[in-house]
């Protein structure tokens, strides 16, 4: 009897060892599956957001060329726009001829050589999009909790006072140390 109940506890055993690795195994197939899935989703998210971007770039760089060729005349502003267009023509061509997994290591790529730039673009672009996000919520109708949207009465004060001198701090060019405070006046005449 002890020998049979021996037996039958090793088989149990073994039996519930087999079904562990294999829960085990079902359970990490399943994971990577579901990790392939949800890497497939944000790619083809990211590859959606990247084509409405290169199209917005396209549409931006068209209304400039439209903007350089309304101007008329060749001057230096209608160069520039004109400049400008075609710059947004080619980034939009750029951010459409690649992957987003491109995209993402040609710009990591980018940060690592030129890290000074790359923070003043991305400080740039966050203002940009904070102002077209504040300017489009405005347009729809909605406040962003800023302005009222009401106009600057001209009787309003200003700040700071026009009164109120500005100290800023003078350079001693010989020397290359900073020198003492100094006052500038209402004329802009400074005053030490």
């Amino acid at each position: 009897m002890a020998q049979s109940a021996k037996e039958a506890g090793g088989s149990v055993a073994s039996k519930a060892k087999e079904q562990g690795k294999g829960v085990a195994t079902e359970a990490s197939r399943q994971t990577r599956q579901l990790y392939q899935q949800a890497q497939s989703e944000v790619i083809d998210q990211t590859g959606k957001q990247q084509g409405r971007a290169a199209s917005g770039l396209r549409s931006l760089a068209d209304e400039v060329a439209r903007m350089a060729d309304s101007g008329g005349d060749s001057g230096p502003a209608t160069q520039a726009a004109r400049q400008v267009s075609n710059r947004l023509g080619q980034a939009a061509e750029w951010l459409q001829d690649r992957e987003p997994m491109q995209v993402l290591e040609e710009v990591k790529t980018y940060a690592r050589r030129h890290p000074g730039v790359f923070l003043l673009g991305a400080a740039a672009l966050g203002v940009f999009a904070g102002r077209f996000t504040k300017n489009m919520m405005q347009d729809s109708g909605g406040d962003s909790g800023g302005s009222s949207g009401a106009p600057i009465s001209e009787n309003a004060p200003s700040w700071p006072p026009a009164d109120a001198p500005t100290t800023v701090t003078t350079v001693a060019p010989e020397a290359g140390l900073l020198g003492e405070p100094a006052d500038i006046g209402l004329e802009g005449q400074v005053r030490p």
